[in-house]
């Protein structure tokens, strides 16, 4: 099929259609695709009769347009019947699913399955109450049937013929679909779409967001058109009723809006993927480890004497202080940090259904039926059904666990506290509300998730990393609003960490716009740069925000940092000795500055440096080390030797700080304790990583002038006894 692909390809772009009919059809052929075949039959026929005209020598003076219309609908084709072999090898279930509606996609069809959906959905919304147990089961069952119906119906439909178009239209001007359901036939619209963009379909989504007031359907809609829009940028070519239907919009400031919360949440949604991967190589595990050090605390005795010290968990206690207040951030922004957690959950069968993924969460939806039954539900199912916090398939992964659970738990569970803090997550200020927003990004982490853990249909994957067009934003916004949106754009990025992508929205869409740039985006700029390694280009960024603001002390310590990087040590001393004019007790600050000397080997500059900071932060006892350094480098060993000490005192010795402490003894005199620290740290490192380390300090030390052949045989010695 390839072959003859490339071969249709070749003949189309050189207008040799009649042998890009012989290369088309075998592929149709091949793929089932009789409808496609009869259409290429009466292409057939009539370039035929064209041909023959023109050989009896008849003029026809609308001969090359109607022939130059045939060859635009064989390059549709030739897209349609590509589509449909990239489908049949990438997504066999998706073919599987094809084959079984084969015959079955026509308007009377989809006009069935929305009348069934009407009257069964009026049904229990009207009549449950009054029915038999066994005729509502039997509406229930139908209902759900129906659902997947019309999604696998639109899913598997990549072009609509013209009677289902028109009932599609029909549907929402006469509202014949109910909220859910329409839901349902959006989701699937929004899928086919991105395997084969179809203009008639993209503008039916646009009429769903704007005839449709339902904040659900609002958001899927948008959603699914920006994705196919990012997609195809070429969608617009050629489709005026598309584009007159999207200017139109444009001077709606709600849908301007909404676009934009759009873009920016697909944007935000990329990060998605590294969300993940940090959730379950960094935070679970250190959270499992918090745990279970939590648990070992309990289980020691009760009564101990306070420590004036630290407590030795103190650094995990703040670690993971930090890790719940990144979660929560990421929350906020709609990134789908639930994707792990859930995860085992949607291998549950309920997840084995495409259209499940979908389906709006319902109390009467079959499959909580089944669990719960129709009367008599567990109220922690209607909380759950109520709390916006959760997107669909996160309510059914909750539901279907707990309905695993002993009859007697659950109603322990459904009486107890969770119900009640399932009730208060509505009072929360980011998920209290049906917001279009929320709502769009409560359908988004349910594509990420069904396209992350539904291995049929892995193409959709690709949709989270592609790039709004900017001709779109053009499009549907004015400029004020561009600049609004690149801004929130470049921000987000910017606070993301994607830096190489924030410089380009903060150079390329940003400061072309700006007579007199603000300060601000300078150091943005110059600080992505530095992000990216790039000193040279950060010096030159942050030297403008300094002429723009002399003495600013974020830019000053930036171009500090960007001298170093750049191994300019003496613009680095003048940098961060401006900046400790201006803040002359910040201990961090005074810390950097006799690094700085301390890397240039000026250790009688660094010493005071070091002193002060120890002055203001006593804690920082690590200083204490870079003081001995120093002491070691003036040969004044004694000190040295006093002040490694007090780090050994302190408990916050490294083993490169044992085989410096072991050094300055034997520089001191004492050998006896210089074999006795440098066995330590001979027996914590190993003899490979302890010798490094040991050639080192002596290359460092000989740098000074300082003789250490007697430190090298007292090495030499531990190595051997060891």
């Amino acid at each position: 099929m390839e072959d003859w692909h490339k071969q249709a390809t070749s003949y189309i772009h050189s207008g040799t259609l009649s042998k890009a009919l012989e290369a088309l059809r075998p592929i149709a052929q091949t793929l089932e695709k009789w409808s496609l075949v009869d259409k290429l039959n009466d292409y057939e026929m009539q370039i035929n009769l064209m041909m023959d005209y023109l050989q009896q020598g008849a003029e026809d003076p609308h001969r090359t347009k109607v022939y130059r219309q045939m060859q635009a609908n064989l390059q549709k084709m030739l897209i349609l019947l590509g589509s449909y072999m990239e489908i049949k090898e990438l997504c066999p279930l998706y073919e599987t699913l094809n084959k079984q509606w084969q015959g079955r996609h026509n308007a009377e069809e989809l006009q069935r399955i929305i009348n069934d959906l009407s009257s069964s959905h009026a049904f229990l919304d009207t009549q449950i109450d009054q029915a038999s147990e066994e005729e509502v089961m039997r509406q229930i069952k139908l209902h759900s049937q129906r659902q997947h119906d019309l999604f696998y119906y639109q899913m598997t439909q990549l072009c609509w013929n013209r009677d289902e178009q028109e009932l599609m239209h029909q549907s929402l001007r006469e509202q014949l679909l109910p909220e859910e359901d329409l839901c349902i036939a959006i989701s699937g619209i929004t899928i086919s779409l991105l395997m084969y963009a179809n203009a008639n379909k993209l503008e039916w989504l646009l009429s769903a967001y704007q005839h449709i007031h339902s904040n659900p359907i609002k958001a899927r809609a948008l959603v699914g058109f920006v994705f196919v829009v990012s997609k195809t940028k070429s969608i617009f070519e050629n489709n005026t009723n598309l584009v007159n239907h999207l200017l139109s919009l444009r001077n709606d400031a709600l849908f301007t809006s909404h676009v934009k919360q759009t873009i920016v949440q697909i944007y935000c949604q990329k990060q998605t993927n590294a969300t993940q991967q940090r959730m379950s190589n960094v935070i679970l595990p250190d959270l499992l480890k918090y745990s279970n050090k939590k648990m070992n605390e309990l289980t020691e005795e009760e009564k101990m004497e306070p420590s004036s010290e630290l407590s030795s968990s103190w650094k995990m206690e703040e670690r993971m202080e930090k890790h719940f207040n990144e979660l929560m951030k990421r929350t906020k922004r709609g990134e789908d940090i639930q994707y792990t957690p859930f995860k085992d959950a949607k291998q549950h069968a309920f997840f084995h259904e495409m259209a499940n993924w979908f389906l709006p969460f319902n109390a009467l939806n079959k499959y909580m039926v089944d669990f719960y039954g129709i009367k008599n539900k567990q109220s922690i199912i209607m909380r759950i059904a109520s709390t916006n916090y959760y997107c669909a398939s996160d309510c059914y992964s909750f539901c279907l666990i707990f309905s695993k659970l002993p009859y007697a738990l659950r109603k322990q569970i459904g009486e107890s506290n969770l119900s009640e803090q399932l009730e208060e997550l509505n009072q929360e200020e980011f998920s209290s509300n049906n917001s279009f927003e929320q709502q769009m990004k409560l359908y988004l982490q349910d594509l990420y998730r069904f396209s992350q853990l539904f291995a049929p249909y892995k193409k959709l994957q690709n949709q989270f990393f592609c790039n709004v067009p900017e001709e779109f934003i053009a499009q549907v916004c004015n400029q004020a609003e561009r600049i609004d949106l690149y801004q929130q754009l470049a921000d987000l990025l910017f606070t993301l960490k994607d830096y190489k992508q924030a410089c380009t929205y903060y150079e390329q869409y940003l400061l072309p716009e700006c007579q007199t740039p603000s300060v601000l985006l300078l150091q943005q700029i110059g600080f992505c740069y530095q992000q990216l390694e790039w000193p040279k280009e950060a010096l030159r960024w942050l030297t403008k925000a300094d002429i723009a603001d002399p003495n600013n002390s974020w830019t000053l310590r930036h171009l500090a940092q960007c001298h170093d990087m750049n191994n300019d040590y003496t613009q680095a001393l003048v940098c961060y000795q401006q900046l400790e004019s201006i803040q002359p007790e910040n201990a961090k600050l005074l810390e950097l500055i006799g690094e700085l000397y301390e890397k240039t080997q000026l250790y009688d500059e660094a010493l005071p440096y070091f002193h002060k900071t120890y002055f203001l932060q006593a804690d920082q006892v690590q200083v204490l080390a870079h003081i001995a350094q120093c002491l070691l480098h003036l040969k004044r060993y004694e000190e040295a030797y006093q002040y490694y000490n007090r780090l050994i005192e302190k408990g916050k010795v490294t083993n490169e700080d044992l085989i410096d402490t072991g050094i300055a003894a034997g520089l001191n005199g004492n050998l006896h304790l210089c074999m006795c620290h440098l066995k330590e740290a001979l027996g914590e490192m190993g003899s490979m990583r302890f010798h490094h380390a040991f050639a080192l300090r002596c290359a460092e030390l000989k740098k000074s002038e300082i003789d250490t052949c007697e430190i090298e045989i007292a090495c030499n010695l531990v190595m051997v006894q060891a």
